[in-house]
């Protein structure tokens, strides 16, 4: 038996400030907020109702809950604020609704975390400095048969190695255990958490029956489904943040300036291997320390972010920046009480191209022009905001944003500026606005136009453009470049008078562009940035990689023509007996479920992936985000790889079976794609 529950004419939420809060968990019909202050950790339990918001109140008249419903006021169409008892209750009705088939007549926000930050108005770190919130970074040493040694860090005051040499497995883990404890971190860090560590830990405790009490409630790490199914499953720590320094990384590959040779794109290099068979305290130190320190480097933006949104800050590397903007303004209309529009039907966007192609080759020295706050210039200057915002606060938000990065970024690039743009123009949002988002890429490709316009006019040659930076070529006499981004400001002042920054680094030696959007830099002190699929394809073997990065510096220092040499060293390495198995083998991460990808094949949706025919072979069944390595076998150059290939693992160096030809092929396309770039001289290869 149920019953609909009637309008309730008091607001069941209340917002309120909390400085300090470092973790929020579901406690029963609670939240369990832990704030950091000068005394150490505290908490508080806050009662919680879960919501789910509605067009109709009649929607949800047959459904096996009760609710009660609270009337928002304004025009939009989800009015009605749907409040149900508990989180089993929640469930039933967003199944129910879903069943009805009317997804435009209600919204359900999944994460629990979010409803409750969203009506509460807390947000992380509020009032805590970034130096002041507490972190260790875990780096572990490990053989295919035992664990060697754990080292711990937080940075700054404390390092502690465990090692196999004094301790068993199951005296290391109970050593871990009561590290965390002691140093009562809100953040546990570490490279390739999720991935390689946390699942090794977890499993080998469950073997030495060892409890990892890490939680601050003295609970085990879990695991939970990942935010985007198709991504690696996560684990969390009760009242403690896990966060996985390789996705800080890869998110600096999507978002900031191009990546260097030897920093986050490679840290796994920087990190070591953690298959090592002897403990070294030295290399393990340096590991942790190294992910420490990538840690400090990448993960500030992102504090300063779950300051500033009501989102998790564990969830907020795995969502599109657009949702947490979206999130505050739902709560902004909450706060207020007021109705939210409904989600719009997807439409088909004409976007202009982010990349031209003006120039291909070498040249410099280069200026960088960073182009990401542009947009955000646009939509304050033009009042450019979605039609649905019926309280105005998306334009008031923009402006408040746009004016905190000016003061504490003023040199990088501005994810969480571009993201307002993103949110136009998603659909999954409920403030999107796809004639919104049109009409600012319209102005800011006019607007691009113009600044390569002017450029030229002072005399400056422009030799790549995207969505996100533009680069130049400034006239003699004038190489740092300031004269002309003066010239763009001033231009740009007549026609933005709201104003935008332009901020700039270089003169860069030398910039090598192969296409459009994929290009190498050179900078004073020797290192190298790339950007684009051929120089950071995740695709491409280790040899492929080297090679290309070689080849490139060799472009950018002048050298293009001792890359035939290079080449043929490549080939010699490759035919040489001593090659080693994890120079050539392929990474590729399964990004599909078993059924998933069964199904696309059988109905010709796609083709059978080596990777995937080996995880049917090897595993009843895989967990979506594993790596699997593999190398091709075989002799012939156009073998069919699905058929022909074996997990790394499984090489034997006294039975070589690689497929040489195979991968000479693949160095002799690479090759043949810089030849077009070589100087005008007789070649031996083609």
């Amino acid at each position: 038996m149920h019953r609909t529950g009637r309008p309730h004419q008091s607001f069941p939420y209340t917002c309120t400030t909390i400085d300090g809060v470092v973790a929020v968990e579901p406690v029963g019909q609670s939240y369990r907020v832990f704030v950091r202050d000068n005394s150490g950790i505290t908490f508080h339990d806050y009662p919680f109702s879960p919501f789910i918001l509605l067009s109709d109140p009649g929607l949800a008249a047959d459904a096996p809950v009760i609710v009660n419903h609270h009337h928002l006021a304004g025009s939009g169409k989800l009015c009605w604020l749907t409040e149900l008892a508990n989180w089993h209750d929640w469930y039933l009705l967003r199944d129910y609704l879903h069943r009805l088939g009317k997804p435009d007549a209600w919204f359900a926000i999944q994460d629990g975390c979010q409803q409750f930050l969203m009506t509460s108005g807390i947000t992380f770190f509020q009032g805590l400095a970034f130096k002041d919130h507490r972190y260790i970074c875990i780096a572990i040493q490990k053989d295919a048969h035992s664990l060697h040694a754990i080292a711990v860090t937080n940075g700054l005051d404390y390092q502690e190695f465990v090692s196999s040499s004094h301790q068993t497995e199951a005296e290391m883990l109970t050593h871990l255990t009561q590290i965390i404890q002691d140093q009562d971190p809100d953040v546990i860090a570490g490279y390739q958490l999720n991935r390689s560590a946390l699942p090794y830990l977890v499993q080998l405790a469950q073997k030495h029956k060892v409890s990892l009490a890490w939680g601050r409630n003295g609970s085990v790490p879990y695991q939970h489904q990942a935010v985007d199914h198709r991504t690696l499953q996560q684990y969390a720590v009760f009242g403690r943040s896990v966060v996985d320094v390789e996705t800080l990384v890869s998110h600096y590959n999507r978002h900031r300036q191009p990546l260097s040779a030897t920093a986050p794109d490679q840290t796994s290099v920087l990190l070591g291997s953690p298959e090592q068979t002897i403990a070294d305290k030295e290399t393990d130190i340096a590991a942790a320390g190294q992910a420490s320190a990538l840690y400090q480097l990448h993960v500030e933006f992102w504090y300063l972010h779950a300051q500033s949104y009501p989102v998790n800050f564990q969830n907020v590397f795995y969502k599109p920046e657009a949702t947490s903007i979206d999130a505050l303004l739902i709560r902004e209309y909450l706060q207020q009480q007021h109705a939210l529009p409904a989600l719009s039907a997807a439409q088909k966007q004409h976007k202009h191209a982010d990349e031209q192609l003006l120039f291909q080759g070498q040249a410099g020295p280069v200026i960088r022009c960073d182009l990401s706050r542009l947009s955000a210039s646009i939509m304050v200057a033009y009042r450019i905001t979605p039609r649905s915002d019926e309280l105005g606060i998306f334009s008031r938000l923009l402006t408040q944003t746009a004016q905190h990065y000016a003061t504490r970024h003023s040199n990088d690039s501005n994810p969480g500026i571009s993201a307002w743009l993103e949110l136009l123009g998603t659909s999954c949002c409920l403030f999107s606005d796809a004639a919104a988002a049109a009409e600012v890429e319209r102005l800011k490709h006019v607007i691009t136009k113009d600044l390569l316009s002017w450029l030229r006019d002072a005399g400056a040659w422009p030799i790549a453009v995207n969505s996100q930076e533009l680069y130049f070529i400034p006239p003699d006499g004038h190489e740092d470049g300031s004269r002309e981004i003066s010239i763009l400001l001033q231009r740009l002042g007549s026609i933005l008078p709201s104003g935008v920054a332009l901020p700039y680094t270089g003169p860069y030696p030398s910039m090598f562009i192969y296409k459009a959007n994929q290009y190498a830099v050179l900078t004073d002190s020797g290192q190298v940035f790339f950007k684009g699929a051929i120089f950071r394809s995740r695709s491409m073997e280790p040899f492929l990689q080297e090679f290309i990065s070689e080849a490139a510096r060799l472009f950018l220092t002048g050298n293009g023509m001792a890359i035939e040499q290079l080449y043929a060293s490549f080939v010699r390495r490759l035919t040489a007996a001593s090659c080693p198995v994890d120079w050539i083998m392929r990474c590729e991460t399964l990004a599909d479920s078993q059924e998933q990808y069964l199904q696309a094949v059988q109905r010709g949706a796609r083709n059978r992936a080596a990777v995937y025919e080996l995880a049917l072979r090897e595993k009843e069944n895989w967990r979506v985000g594993e790596k699997i390595s593999y190398y091709v076998t075989g002799v012939s150059k156009n073998c069919v790889v699905h058929a022909s290939c074996k997990l790394a693992k499984d090489f034997d160096p006294q039975y070589l079976d690689l497929n040489k030809a195979w991968y000479l092929e693949r160095l002799h396309q690479l090759f043949k794609r810089l030849t077009p770039f070589l100087p005008a001289e007789p070649l031996l290869f083609r």
